[in-house]
């Protein structure tokens, strides 16, 4: 044999020991003994004999016979490479130092770990070449782990030198990945009660990680036991709670909750479910099941003759299954008078009485009503009187009448106004008409108008939408048009608005102004910054004035670099100018501010800042006379910190106010102020005692230097039967300034307020529906004594909803066609509802759990070399319950696949082969098995392929070498023995 012909052995012998990995020096030296003949092409053998000969592939050493290379006698220093997961890199190696001098180099790769060479992997570095160096393309395995991997070896070995082998290792960077999982989408609660939120980690990431997670809560809400900190191995999995105490005296509806988890102040996943908000019991929060009368008496005692009372009556509820009221009535003392403000601070403010009834498509009251018809036949119309509105798919009228407000100061409009709408299509038609009246306190100038209008709206009011309105207004002083356009886009990542109007008469006809244009814009640009934009001018022609000018614009942007911080920046400016017989006024300000808040856990705190220049201009008769201008620069800077636990909530703030002497205003001004609030005196199942206590001190307007300090405690318990009790004390001298002298003013005030919350039973309470929410262990659909009750479930029927107490019970009140449904989203992880059974009058409803459930393709080992990875990959399995139902895996890896969500019962598996390329069939029967509740079985189904077929048996001649027992036989080639 030439040396040609031995390198080129050597070469094919090499690379075959590459493909099957690395094998030990005793390993490779047995194999290329036994390959060498096969490579010579001396001897043939089948393809089984050749595998049955070589040995199972450990980690190569480094034992070489003449055919390949020699022992490696040097092993130098490994070059390591930064690479990152899922990517590609090429590595340059140079030729070892101890070759440097020889001529012709030999050079093997040798991959290790499972990292895939791309290219040749062996070869010869010519002489006197200009580069002395190999190139590698290493491929970094997906699932490769942060820090040192030995990916590859390169021997280098030539005549007459050592043997030096080069490791090849990669530096693989961290990669941090979460998946964040909520086991609900939706959680409901009630005023004062603890919810539990589920959630799932998953470290995705090659490298141990430290994830933090932080619940963003809506004001006054309170994450109990603090951020969740967990350490999570590479595809670790681990299931977390988080607590939430719910606010007391909340009111209905659903708020967002989300929670981020954090590595190393980075976010790397974040979701958000709803808590839907429902008062009182679980058996009265629906529609149909009454209303709720809260009578309440409060007293005050302080700096004042007698001890003044008052009282209030309040009515919120349904009277009937579809029509609900809301009614108050307060009596208090002389609006204004030091003992009412006092009362006021309780809740406790002198209104007049209201009525107020509403259905899905009207609504009627009585008492203080207004509002605006349109922008140009009547802003800000209000006084005492009756309104009526309802509203159909095609069509809706609104009707107005009040008259002003008497008392000690006499407010209000007398106005009598209509409005009527149609629908065309996607156009919706309006027509207005109004007559107002109003005088504005005893010497105030009186407004009046008259006008009619008629209006066009195109598009949804939540997309595109385009309005136009033209008026005719006759007002004191005259009559003119008014015409008023506006048209804005909203999407998911901005909005923007624009409008223009112009109403003869102005604001002394019941319109902002006589012209105005506004525009206001803002955009997403991405997850973390945000920003907007505004601007408007307003002219006007006021009663005591010639004119009004204002104008103003404003730019913001927000960073929300994450849910423990945001940022704020901007800068905005306003100009005011009126213009009289007697000269001009202006006023303007340009400032620049800036605000940080940051939550971590129940700690959050605010630091703010606004930096600008104030204006003020006078101009005294014609204008001849140049303008007196005071121009100085003012700010004011503030802080906040806040921290709530079991113990309460306690907040500390602070501010400052610098303004120069030479407009007028106190030159510093300091503010400082800490609460704490909720604080749990006595918590049992009947009684619940809380107080609370605040103080603040700012420096006097008045004497520069001089403090004013405000106290203020309070005392609460909620008793049984709905009855609360409070005790408020106070010591507040700026409150009182305005009505007692500056001695009394200093002195404490005391309120004690005692109420009952009682509920009343609807026209339509007495028929109800109910059920029990269960779990289905058995898959059968009916209830049995075993299976348990779901708490805390979103059970609605049609608008009207109710959460399950703790024994799974649900009820609504009231008669309805509709069938009360379990709202999915609040069911956990891996439940489902069964098809309801329940009726308009209620009935129990099935949750079955849902089990995830692996099937395992197993060959026996006598028929693993037939079987190929591909062709179990190929394999499709099904399920089949007892109704019929077909469920299809997905495939893990191959041979391994998984049901992912079955419900419990029998079932009976399937295989379908037609896509694999070796006919295969499942050996014997297919196998059956039962999923129960919390079980999640494994599956083993095993597999074999066709069975072979022989031809008739013949003698084995000579050339028969190596045939296997069970193969069908070819005739022998022949053979031919080569010289050399």
């Amino acid at each position: 044999m030439t040396r040609r012909q031995t390198r080129c052995v050597a070469r094919a012998v090499c690379l075959l020991a590459a493909t099957l990995s690395l094998v030990p020096r005793q390993a490779a030296a047995q194999s290329r003994s036994t390959l060498r003949p096969l490579a010579a092409g001396r001897v043939s053998v089948t393809p089984r004999a050749a595998a049955a000969a070589l040995p199972t592939p450990p980690v190569l050493r480094r034992s070489a016979p003449e055919a390949g290379p020699p022992p490696v006698d040097i092993v130098t220093r490994p070059q390591v490479v930064r690479a990152a997961p899922k990517a590609f890199q090429v590595v340059s190696v140079a030729v070892p130092e101890e070759l440097v001098a020889a001529g012709q180099i030999d050079y093997v790769v040798m991959p290790l770990g499972g990292t895939p060479v791309l290219g040749r992997r062996s070869g010869v570095i010519a002489a006197g070449g200009a580069t002395r160096a190999i190139s590698l393309t290493l491929g970094v395995p997906g699932n490769a782990r942060a820090g040192m991997l030995r990916a590859a070896s390169v021997i280098f070995f030539a005549a007459a030198a050592p043997t030096v082998e080069v490791p090849v290792v990669l530096d693989v960077s961290a990669s941090r990945r979460v998946e964040l999982t909520l086991e609900e989408s939706l959680l409901a609660g009630r005023s004062g009660e603890r919810i539990t939120l589920r959630y799932r980690l998953i470290n995705l990431g090659n490298a141990m990680d430290t994830i933090t997670v932080r619940a963003g809560l809506p004001q006054g809400w309170r994450a109990e036991g603090g951020d969740g900190v967990t350490a999570l191995a590479p595809g670790a999995v681990v299931q977390r709670t988080l607590s939430i105490l719910l606010p007391r005296d909340m009111g209905g509806g659903s708020l967002p909750v989300r929670l981020t988890a954090y590595s190393h102040a980075r976010a790397l996943a974040s979701v958000e479910l709803l808590v839907e908000l429902m008062g009182g019991s679980a058996m009265r929060e629906v529609a149909g099941g009454g209303a709720v009368l809260r009578v309440g008496a409060s007293a005050a005692r302080g700096p004042w003759e007698g001890t003044p009372l008052g009282a209030i009556y309040q009515l919120n509820g349904h009277v009937t299954e579809s029509i609900q009221v809301s009614a108050l009535a307060v009596t208090a003392p002389t609006p204004g008078s030091a003992s009412q403000m006092a009362l006021a601070r309780t809740g406790l403010a002198q209104v007049p009485a209201s009525l107020a009834a509403w259905t899905s498509t009207w609504r009627a009251a009585a008492g203080p009503v207004g509002g605006t018809l349109t922008d140009l036949t009547g802003t800000s119309v209000g006084g005492q009187g009756l309104s009526f509105q309802i509203t159909k798919p095609r069509w809706g009228a609104n009707l107005i009448g009040t008259r002003p407000v008497s008392g000690p100061v006499r407010y209000g409009t007398t106005s009598l106004a209509g409005q009527v709408s149609a629908r065309l299509g996607e156009a919706r038609v309006i027509g207005s008409a109004s007559s107002l009246r109003e005088t504005l306190g005893p010497i105030g100038a009186p407004r009046t108008l008259d006008a009619v209008s008629a209006g066009l709206e195109m598009g949804s009011l939540l997309d595109r939408r385009v309005a136009t309105e033209l008026a005719y207004r006759r007002f004191d002083g005259g009559s003119g048009l008014g015409a008023s356009a506006s048209a804005s886009v909203r999407g998911a990542r901005g909005m923007f608005d624009v409008r223009a109007a112009h109403a003869a008469g102005g604001s002394q006809a019941f319109a902002r102004g006589t012209n105005e244009l506004s525009l206001q814009a803002s955009r997403q640009l991405s997850r973390v910054v945000g920003v907007n934009a505004s601007a408007w001018r307003l002219g006007d022609e006021a009663a005591a004035s010639r004119s009004v000018q204002s104008s103003g614009w404003s730019l913001g942007a927000t960073a929300q670099m994450a849910s423990a911080l945001s940022v704020n920046v901007g800068a905005r400016a306003f100009d005011y100018t009126t213009r009289s017989l007697s000269g001009a006024f202006g006023s303007g300000d340009q400032s620049v501010y800036g605000a940080v808040q940051s939550k971590v856990g129940p700690f959050s705190a605010s630091v703010d800042g606004t930096y600008g220049i104030r204006t003020r201009s006078v101009t005294v008769g014609d204008g001849s006379a140049a303008p007196i201008v005071d121009r100085a620069p003012a700010s004011r800077y503030g802080s906040s910190m806040s921290a709530s636990s079991r113990a309460g909530v306690l907040s500390v703030t602070g501010a400052v106010s610098q303004m120069v002497v030479t407009l007028g205003y106190p030159p510093r001004q300091y503010e400082m102020g800490a609460s704490l609030e909720q604080v749990p005196l006595l918590t049992t199942r009947a009684v619940r005692l809380i107080a609370g206590a605040a103080a603040t001190r700012v420096t006097s307007f008045v004497t520069p230097g001089a403090w004013i300090t405000t106290t203020r405690g309070t005392l609460g318990a909620e008793l049984p039967l709905g009855v609360a009790v409070s005790l408020d004390a106070e010591r507040n001298p700026l409150y009182f300034v305005n009505t007692l002298t500056p001695a009394q003013a200093r002195q404490w005030t005391y309120v004690a307020r005692i109420e009952r919350s009682m509920a009343l039973r609807g026209l339509g309470g007495r028929r109800h529906a109910s059920g029990v929410i269960f779990t289905d262990t058995d898959g059968d659909g009916a209830r049995s004594a075993s299976e348990q009750g779901l708490a805390g479930i979103v059970v609605r029927r049609g608008g009207a909803s109710v959460v399950t107490d703790r024994n799974g019970r649900y009820r609504f009140d009231g008669a309805s066609a509709d069938v009360p449904t379990v709202d999915v989203r609040s069911l956990p992880l891996g439940m489902i509802a069964k098809v309801t059974r329940a009726g308009a009058t209620g009935g129990d409803l099935a949750i079955t759990a849902l089990a995830a459930v692996d099937a395992i393709l197993r060959v026996d080992a006598e028929d693993s070399l037939r079987v190929t990875v591909s062709d179990l990959a190929a394999a499709i399995v099904s399920a089949t319950d007892t109704s019929g139902r077909v469920w299809v895996a997905r495939v893990l890896s191959p041979g391994v696949v998984r049901f992912d969500a079955l419900p419990p019962g029998r079932y009976r598996t399937a295989v379908d082969f037609s896509q694999a390329r070796e006919p295969l069939a499942v050996k014997g029967t297919a196998p059956s098995f039962t999923v129960r509740e919390g079980d999640a079985p494994s599956v083993q189904i095993v597999v074999h392929p066709r069975p072979l077929r022989f031809p008739s048996a013949r003698p084995a001649g000579p050339s028969s070498v190596g045939a296997q027992a069970g193969e069908p036989q070819a005739p022998a080639p022949k053979i031919q023995e080569r010289q050399q």
